[in-house]
């Protein structure tokens, strides 16, 4: 194992929790197949992006930093607050990239890297990061635990959007209305009055599961990392979930039948209203045969709002006997797959069936070869979601239940 005589420097990017754990898994996979100690770099971790309800940032923010802080040291930890990018994104409109960047520079602590590390490339916090660093090697880490989502997918958008876009695109005059637009742009920007970000691609890619929905990375060169990584990050961060608090979980369930609810933040990013999504969990777990004894756990998503997942709760309430919330800061934020391997890694889990409407299902699948049941289904998105979003939401169900069987 080597460490350069020259340090060199590196910048993570973090949108959350389970994002910042698999960029540190990646992070580990690189400096293993290079020979490179970890000793060798300065490392600069840049948060933003997290969108969560505003009086639950501060929580979602600690944890953050106690997870990098168990991996290992940084020069700088800065959090870029949604007006800080928005900021930023003004700035755009009226300033040079020279002074846009500077701006940047200032705000994370450090003006030239040698790698950075991203989720993505779109977005407008990424965007700013990879145009200001172009310069570095750039690589892609994915989102969850290593999945690859392009600026396409219909996990994220409205149909509504690539409606409007096609329709747009398939008027000729409109489209040369944009083309000079953006030849403007382009010559403003060279004028030095304003910013043009460029839609820049990675160098390379590492992913756990590269084409787990439907598409394969778009950059020239990736790689699929193994899954062990992405455990031991896990493992590493055992000590965030409190031990008694474990002890006291076990013992409550005992030997009864476990149901594990992972819910989303749907109506937080507006794809459904928050009645809907209550009702939509509702009939998610109703429709199972479950015993009379079942107790329900329910993991929060990190951006949920407590109050939503409050009133869920107390719905559920009334039809299980038994409901545990891990509600407590450290286990709401925390990527549920440490408190499942801390609960459940040495029990007998053919009692315990997992409810999931998100990718999580794909990581307990692969760490742990626990399958879960993927929601909602078609009668209830397709009556509970907002119209724009219910052909999306269905495409995804697919592939996450695709993705499931195969792994």
């Amino acid at each position: 194992m080597q460490t350069f005589s020259v340090t060199k420097k590196r910048i993570v990017t973090c949108q959350g929790t389970i994002q910042l754990v698999t960029a540190l898994s990646v992070m580990a996979c690189r400096e293993r197949e290079e020979g490179v100690s970890i000793k060798g770099y300065d490392n600069y971790l840049v948060i933003y992006g997290l969108f969560t309800p505003p009086n639950q940032t501060h929580h979602f923010l600690e944890l953050i930093k106690k997870i990098a802080n168990a991996f290992c040291s940084w020069k700088s930890i800065v959090f870029l607050d949604q007006n800080q990018i928005d900021k930023i994104g003004t700035m755009l409109h009226h300033s040079s990239s020279g002074v846009v960047f500077k701006y940047l520079y200032d705000l994370v602590n450090v003006s030239a890297v040698d790698e950075i590390y991203l989720c993505r490339n779109w977005q407008l916090g990424n965007q700013l990061l990879i145009n200001a660093f172009e310069s570095a090697h750039k690589i892609c880490y994915g989102d969850s635990v290593g999945l690859y989502f392009s600026e396409q997918s219909s996990a994220f958008f409205s149909s509504g959007t690539t409606r409007k876009t096609k329709k747009r695109l398939s008027d000729s005059w409109h489209y040369l209305i944009i083309q000079s637009r953006n030849h403007m742009r382009t010559f403003q920007a060279w004028l030095g009055l304003k910013t043009v970000l460029g839609r820049i691609e990675f160098d390379q890619g590492y992913f756990a599961l590269p084409d787990a929905m439907g598409e394969l990375p778009s950059m020239p060169k990736y790689k699929k990392i193994d899954s062990t990584y992405i455990l031991d990050s896990f493992r590493l961060l055992l000590d965030l979930v409190d031990s008694k608090y474990v002890s006291n979980f076990q013992e409550f369930i005992g030997d009864s039948p476990v149901v594990i609810l992972l819910t989303s933040n749907f109506s937080e990013a507006g794809r459904m209203s928050s009645e809907n999504e209550l009702l939509a969990y509702q009939d998610f777990i109703t429709t199972a045969d479950l015993p009379a004894e079942t107790t329900l756990v329910i993991k929060p998503h990190p951006r949920d709002s407590t109050e939503k997942i409050e009133q869920l709760e107390k719905r559920f309430s009334i039809m299980f006997d038994q409901v545990i919330l891990l509600s407590e800061p450290q286990l709401f934020y925390l990527p549920f797959e440490i408190f499942f391997l801390k609960a459940f890694g040495c029990r007998d889990v053919s009692r315990v069936k997992v409810f999931s409407v998100s990718s999580a299902c794909l990581s307990l699948k692969l760490l742990f070869g626990v399958s879960s049941t993927v929601g909602f289904s078609r009668e209830v998105t397709s009556r509970l979601f907002f119209d724009d979003y219910k052909d999306g939401r269905l495409i995804h169900e697919n592939d996450l239940r695709t993705a499931v069987r195969t792994l």
